[in-house]
């Protein structure tokens, strides 16, 4: 039976993804080592992790999240803030915390989809509490890192318009994420 890595993820608009690379060269000057940078295209918002998930699983995840996106409005989030895990004295990965603009709208769908994968399909997601963020960057060695001392992050603000449904191919140069299908918001 054939499987895929699975994840549902909000993706970036175009203009957001363009800010954020023009944010991350100047990160580039400072940040020194032996850094992995996330692909411009590859800008998002993990909601959750399914992993490895075969056709029936798949199309069940589809119907859980065609159901539970049709009342669902868009709302906006902010990228305002550096970000890491799993601490500034040890980072492995760098990234950009969001943070919603209506109280715990994302946070709300986020544990309904959890639930509603669990209960309807026995899926685990992941054991961590979640967090809004984009990652930007993965470290493969320790280095010394001040997230005060990076450059200034203006905020920027985008409505969310759709959760999307994701497939992730591993490969030499990279992951390349592939929108099985889009749900859009009211």
């Amino acid at each position: 039976m054939i499987t895929a890595r699975i994840f549902i993820a909000i993706n970036l608009p175009a203009h957001i993804k363009k800010e954020l690379t023009i944010r991350i060269e100047k990160l580039k000057e400072q940040i020194k080592g032996d850094i992995k940078w996330v692909k411009l295209e590859n800008f998002h918002l993990t909601l959750h992790f399914l992993g490895y998930l075969d056709k029936t699983k798949l199309d069940l995840v589809g119907r859980i999240l065609e159901q539970g996106m049709q009342a669902k409005k868009s709302f906006f989030l902010e990228i305002k803030k550096y970000g890491c895990f799993p601490h500034e004295n040890n980072p492995r990965v760098l990234f950009f915390n969001c943070y919603e603009l209506e109280r715990n709208y994302l946070i709300d769908l986020q544990k309904e989809l959890e639930q509603a994968l669990a209960k309807k399909i026995g899926l685990k997601v992941d054991y961590r509490p979640w967090q809004m963020h984009i990652t930007f960057a993965r470290l493969k060695n320790p280095i010394k890192l001040n997230l005060s001392k990076l450059p200034i992050l203006n905020k920027l603000k985008f409505e969310v318009k759709s959760i999307d449904l994701m497939k992730s191919e591993l490969g030499p140069a990279g992951p390349t994420y592939t929108v099985l299908k889009s749900f859009f918001l009211k």
